[in-house]
């Protein structure tokens, strides 16, 4: 039980993470494409529309990762935790790339 604690509050930091980077791609695209706002707010709009389907992706292919185990208990929900966090790590490398 504190396993599954301590993993959920990574996996809760890790979501908190990933929009904080989000966030600061978009204040990025902002700065760079201030001479053209229309063409920031179409790459923020794109990358937005990517990150939702990243979010599907991941819980999909969480769901996979944790398939052998009987959903709800306590293991398969520390098992989901731990990929969301392992590929929030990843989501993060390339949010951070974007416009670098």
């Amino acid at each position: 039980p504190q396993l599954d604690k301590c993993i959920h509050k990574k996996m809760l930091s890790s979501n908190a993470r990933l929009l904080a980077e989000m966030g600061s791609f978009e204040k990025r695209a902002k700065q760079l494409y201030s001479p053209d706002p229309a063409l920031g707010k179409e790459l923020i709009d794109i990358v937005r529309n990517a990150q939702d389907a990243w979010l599907s992706f991941r819980e999909k292919n969480c769901s996979v990762v944790a398939f052998e185990i009987q959903v709800g208990t306590p293991a398969y929900i520390t098992t989901v935790n731990n990929c969301i966090i392992l590929m929030n790590a990843e989501r993060i490398k390339v949010l951070k790339k974007l416009l670098q």
